[in-house]
C-alpha cells in the first residue's frame, strides 16, 4: 500500500508540473544568452575529441560549467538549431529532478504527505520557471540532477555506516554538479546540515567523510574565481553603478536583502522578471521583507513546529543561496530567479512540514489542508504557465521585464535588440533611447542606434549617434565600424579609411571593419593594401568566404593567375557561389592561357 501511494504521488506531480510547464515547448531561443551558449557557439558545433577538451578547458561568459556546454553539443550534433529539443530536455531534467526531491525528502522524514507536498511545490514553483522555460538555464537543471542524486547516495552510505559504493557514487555526483554549475560548492555544508536533522554522533568520522568533497569545492571555487577574471566580471559594472559608488552601509546589506527578497518571492511569487537591478534598497520594501521574516519566526514558534526541521530548512536555502550572496551581488545582477532554484527547495520543505503540521493537527477530514494545498496549487500552475509563455521569444521576454522592473536599461536596451532582429527598425530605436534615458552613457544603445541608420539610409544621423558612442567610449571598435561603413555610403572615403583604421586598431582582429577598409581600398584604385587586408584575414579565419573570393578576383586582376584558381578552388570547396562567368574565365589559365579581365565583385 505505502509503494502504491508513493507511485501515485510521482504521477500526480509529474503530471501537474508537466502540464505547468507545457508552454516552455513551444518557446524560442532569446537574445538572453542563448547567443552565447547556444546559438552562436562555435564550440557545441562538433563532438570530437579536440572539441570535447576544448569544452573542459574554456570559459564562458565567466562561467565554467563544461557539463552544460557538452549537453548541448550533443543535441546540436542530432538537432541543430531546433529550439523544441533543447526545451524538452529541460522540461524533461526538471521532471527528473521533482522525482529526486521526492525521493530525497522521503528518505531523510519517512513522510510521503511531506516528501508529496515538497516536490510538488518544487515542480511547479513560478521561481524554477526561469531555469526550465529558458535554454541557457540548463546549468542549474543539470546541477541540481547531480546536488540532489549526491545527497541521496551520501544517505544511502549513512545507513550502512561505513565506506562503500555509496560514498563514492556521491563524490561522484558531486564532481558531475559542479562541473556543471561551480555555484553548488556549498554541498559540503548542506552534507553536515543533513548529519544534524538526522541526529548523527559527532565524531572523527564526521569530518573525515566529508574532506574529499571539500578538497573538489576548494577546487572549483578556484576554477569560478579564474573564469569570473577571464571577463573581467567581478569588475565590469558599467551596466548601471560601479561598486565605488556604493556606500559601506551598502556593501554590508546587499546579501541581506537579496536573502530576504528571496525569501519573499518563495512565498508569495509575483512581479517576477528575467532581470533585476540595484539602484538602493526602497525603505518600505525592506520595511515589508523584514515583517514577513519576522511573522516566520513567530509562526514556527507559535506553531511548535519541529525546530529541527525548520533549521535544516532554512540553513539548506541560506547556505546554497550563500555563492549568489557574495559573488553575484558585486555587480549590478544582486538577484535572479534562477539563483533560487536549487535553494528553493529548504523553504518548501519547511511548507512541506507545516502542511503536514495542519493535515494531522488541525483538521482531522483533511478539507483544510485540501483546500488550502488546491488553491496554492492552482495558483502556482496558472501563474508558471504563464511566466512560460512570457520565455516564448526575445520580444515577450523584455516586454515583461520592463513591465516588472524600474528604471532596467539593459531591459529596454534588449528589447530594442529584439526589435532590431525582428526587422522593427522604428520600435528598436524608441527603446534604445529609453535605455539611454535612464543609463546617458549607454554606450552600446547609441552603436545600435548608428548601425540602424546606417540601414536605413540615414548616413547623417548614423554619424552623429556613432561619434556620441564614440565619445562616452574611445575604444568601442563596433561604433568606429558603424561610423566607418556611414562614411563610406556619403563617399567620404578619408573619414571612412579612418574609422575603420581606428576599428581595427582597437581590436585587430575584427573582421568586418577589415575587410570593408579592404573595399574602401579597392574603390580607390589600392589594390595591394585591398589584398594585404584580405590576406590578413584569412590569417584570423582561413573560412572566410568573401575574403578569397576578392582575392581569386584581384590577383586575377593583378595578372597572378595561379593564385586566383586558388583562391577560386578554396570558395568552391568551402560552399562558396562564383559567377559562372568568373570561373568560365580562370578556367583556361589552368592551362596557361591568355583571357580578358574579369568584371569586379568584391563584396559577394
Amino acid at each position: 500500500m505505502r509503494k502504491l501511494k508513493i507511485i501515485i504521488a510521482l504521477f500526480v506531480i509529474l503530471i501537474i508540473t508537466f502540464v505547468s510547464l507545457y508552454p516552455s515547448l513551444k518557446n524560442n531561443f532569446t537574445n538572453w544568452d542563448d547567443t552565447r551558449y547556444v546559438t552562436e557557439n562555435g564550440l557545441i558545433q562538433s563532438l570530437s575529441l579536440r572539441n570535447i577538451e576544448k569544452i573542459f578547458t574554456s570559459f564562458i561568459s565567466g562561467n565554467y560549467h563544461p557539463f552544460t556546454i557538452l549537453s548541448y553539443s550533443f543535441e546540436y550534433s542530432f538537432f541543430k538549431l531546433n529550439p523544441f529539443p533543447y526545451h524538452l530536455d529541460n522540461l524533461i531534467l526538471h521532471l527528473a529532478n521533482c522525482c529526486l526531491v521526492f525521493w530525497l525528502i522521503y528518505l531523510l522524514t519517512d513522510n510521503i504527505l511531506l516528501s508529496f507536498v515538497t516536490a510538488m511545490l518544487f515542480g511547479i514553483h513560478p521561481l524554477h520557471v526561469e531555469s526550465v522555460a529558458w535554454v541557457s538555464g540548463r546549468k542549474d537543471l543539470l546541477a541540481a540532477l547531480f546536488s540532489f542524486g549526491a545527497i541521496i547516495f551520501y544517505l544511502q552510505y549513512r545507513k550502512e555506516k561505513r565506506i562503500s559504493k555509496y560514498y563514492y557514487i556521491s563524490l561522484l555526483l558531486f564532481l558531475c554538479s559542479v562541473l556543471s554549475k561551480s555555484t553548488v560548492v556549498m554541498l559540503p555544508i548542506v552534507l553536515w546540515l543533513i548529519d544534524y536533522l538526522t541526529y548523527r554522533d559527532y565524531d572523527k568520522k564526521l569530518l573525515l567523510d566529508k574532506i574529499p568533497f571539500c578538497i573538489v569545492s576548494a577546487v572549483f571555487i578556484i576554477l569560478a574565481i579564474f573564469a569570473q577574471y577571464s571577463l573581467n566580471a567581478l569588475e565590469d559594472f558599467n551596466v548601471v553603478r560601479n561598486i565605488g559608488s556604493w556606500s559601506i552601509w551598502e556593501r554590508v546589506v546587499i546579501p541581506g536583502y537579496a536573502l530576504i527578497f528571496y525569501t519573499c518571492k518563495a512565498i508569495v511569487p509575483i512581479k517576477l522578471s528575467c532581470l533585476y537591478f540595484y539602484y538602493g534598497i526602497p525603505k518600505q520594501e525592506l520595511i515589508v521583507c523584514i515583517l514577513v521574516v519576522i511573522m516566520f519566526g513567530v509562526t514556527v514558534f507559535i506553531s511548535r513546529v519541529s525546530l529541527r526541521k525548520v533549521v535544516f530548512g532554512y540553513g539548506f536555502f541560506l547556505i546554497m543561496l550563500l555563492p549568489a550572496l557574495l559573488w553575484k551581488p558585486i555587480g549590478s545582477f544582486v538577484v535572479a530567479d534562477r539563483y533560487a532554484y536549487i535553494p528553493l527547495l529548504g523553504i518548501l520543505f519547511i511548507v512541506g512540514v507545516f502542511a503536514d503540521l495542519i493535515y494531522k493537527r488541525w483538521s482531522r477530514s483533511g478539507s483544510l489542508f485540501l483546500l488550502l494545498f488546491f488553491t496554492v496549487t492552482l495558483l502556482f500552475s496558472v501563474s508558471s504557465w504563464e511566466r512560460c509563455c512570457v520565455w516564448k521569444n526575445s520580444i515577450s521576454l523584455w516586454e515583461d521585464a520592463v513591465k516588472n522592473t524600474k528604471y532596467n536599461a539593459v531591459a529596454f536596451y534588449s528589447l530594442g535588440n529584439a526589435y532590431q532582429d525582428a526587422g522593427d527598425n522604428e520600435k528598436a530605436i524608441k527603446n534604445y533611447l529609453q535605455a539611454i534615458n535612464i543609463k546617458k552613457d549607454y554606450v552600446d544603445a547609441y552603436n545600435n542606434i548608428c548601425n540602424i541608420y546606417v540601414a536605413m539610409g540615414e548616413y547623417a544621423k548614423a554619424i552623429a549617434a556613432g561619434k556620441q558612442a564614440i565619445g562616452l567610449n574611445p575604444a568601442h571598435y563596433k561604433a568606429y565600424y558603424n561610423l566607418g561603413s556611414a562614411y563610406d555610403k556619403l563617399s567620404e572615403k578619408k573619414n571612412a579609411i579612418e574609422a575603420l583604421r581606428k576599428a581595427i586598431e582597437v581590436n585587430p582582429d575584427y573582421i568586418p571593419a577589415i575587410n570593408d577598409l579592404a573595399a574602401v581600398y579597392s574603390d580607390n584604385g589600392e589594390v595591394d593594401k585591398a589584398i594585404e587586408l584580405w590576406n590578413r584575414i584569412i590569417q584570423i579565419d582561413q573560412n572566410f568566404i568573401t575574403a578569397h573570393f576578392n582575392l581569386a578576383v584581384f590577383y586575377f586582376k593583378k595578372g597572378n593567375h595561379d593564385m586566383a584558381i586558388k583562391h577560386a578552388d578554396i570558395v568552391t570547396g568551402l560552399g562558396g557561389i562564383i559567377d559562372p562567368a568568373f570561373l568560365k574565365l580562370i578556367q583556361p589559365f589552368r592551362n596557361k592561357e591568355d583571357i580578358k579581365e574579369p568584371r569586379i565583385i568584391y563584396n559577394q
